[in-house]
């Protein structure tokens, strides 16, 4: 044959560019720790570093962000299953986790979907389950007192709304709650002894008093007793004026009283005489006696110009009560025949819709 045969070329062997790519991967490799040596380069790549891996951890958090606007657009069939599926798969399982309060949150959600449904067994399921999640938060027995209550489930009702109690003695719903159960059984001793169990838990708020010479937090207790409190010293000025921020509260001023400055071998009595006026408060019973009717009271005293001494407010914290649940109480009273209870009751609380939730 014409010609001469050659070799056929065959591709190198990538041990020929081995050299190669190892002083290309040197050079990689030096030029990142030299960036890394300055601190601009090096502080911006951990955050961004940080901000991925947050934003690959807050995954779970977006899945539920979700479900839980699958459930506010009333979509409850989609939303309760997407809900079960991601419960399925969601890290958190204990308390302890660091999405522990997501998980509540998602159990929480998926009960209202189900109970949106009426699918009685899996709603009162989902929300056994979020109150065996974490037993020692008083929401979840309410929630899952409520949706008792919804299902015609009197007894787990009543079980859940004690429960709830025990963890937190103040917490208003579920005193209204249990209250309603036992009036519509006709057990008023019950009832009372509730309200009365209700008056009697520890409540404490941290009242802002801001008056002449005196400025600061008062910490009462939410007892509706009277407490004096300082409002105003030193050189006191014509009118005094002082202001409390009842921070949601009712407040009654039932008194003011002015003390002069004490003076070493001088027997000083309590001044008398004064002027009182009010702002932002109802008159009860005498010009003294007080309640607020916004926000912060607002009390100017008068007849003091240039006296130098201490002025006192005889204050008392209401407790919240519900007008339905007092409404209650003074029938469930009448019907035991101890109608002389209730002007006591009536001076120590006031009546709101949304009161403020003390921390248990």
């Amino acid at each position: 044959m014409p010609g001469s045969l050659r070799a056929p070329v065959r591709p190198r062997d990538w041990r020929h560019w081995e050299r190669w790519l190892t002083l290309a991967y040197l050079a990689v490799l030096g030029g990142t720790l030299a960036a890394l040596a300055v601190r601009p380069v090096r502080v911006g790549l951990l955050e961004q570093t940080e901000r991925a891996v947050r934003w690959w951890d807050d995954r779970w958090t977006r899945r539920l962000e979700r479900g839980e606007r699958l459930l506010a657009s009333a979509r409850y069939e989609e939303a309760a299953a997407y809900l079960a599926r991601l419960d399925l798969r969601f890290p958190a399982r204990g308390v302890k986790h660091g999405r522990d309060r997501e998980r509540e949150r998602l159990l929480a959600a998926l009960g209202t979907a189900f109970a949106a449904q009426d699918r009685k067994r899996l709603a009162l399921a989902a929300l056994t389950d979020l109150v065996r999640f974490d037993e020692r938060n008083y929401r979840n027995h309410f929630q899952l007192a409520r949706a008792a209550l919804r299902f015609d489930e009197p007894d787990l009702a009543r079980e859940e709304l004690l429960r709830v109690l025990e963890i937190h003695p103040s917490h208003l719903p579920s005193v209204t709650e249990l209250a309603r159960m036992q009036f519509d059984a006709g057990r008023y001793a019950e009832v009372v002894t509730t309200v009365q169990t209700y008056l009697e838990a520890r409540r404490w708020v941290d009242l802002p008093v801001d008056g002449p010479g005196w400025a600061g937090r008062v910490r009462s207790a939410v007892d509706g007793q009277g407490h004096w409190t300082p409002v105003g010293s030193g050189t006191l000025p014509d009118p005094a004026v002082f202001r409390i921020a009842a921070g949601g509260y009712g407040i009654a001023v039932d008194s003011v009283a002015y003390a002069p400055a004490f003076v070493p071998g001088r027997v000083s009595a309590a001044s008398a005489g004064f002027a009182v006026a009010a702002s932002n408060l109802d008159i009860l019973s005498t010009p003294t006696r007080l309640r607020p009717s916004a926000d912060t009271v607002v009390l100017s005293v008068g007849a003091l110009a240039g006296r130098v001494g201490r002025l006192d407010a005889h204050l008392r914290v209401l407790i919240p009560m519900d007008p339905a649940l007092w409404s209650m109480v003074v029938q469930s009273l009448e019907n035991l025949l101890r109608m002389e209870e209730i002007e006591g009751l009536a001076r120590r609380v006031y009546l709101t819709d949304a009161p403020p939730e003390p921390r248990p």
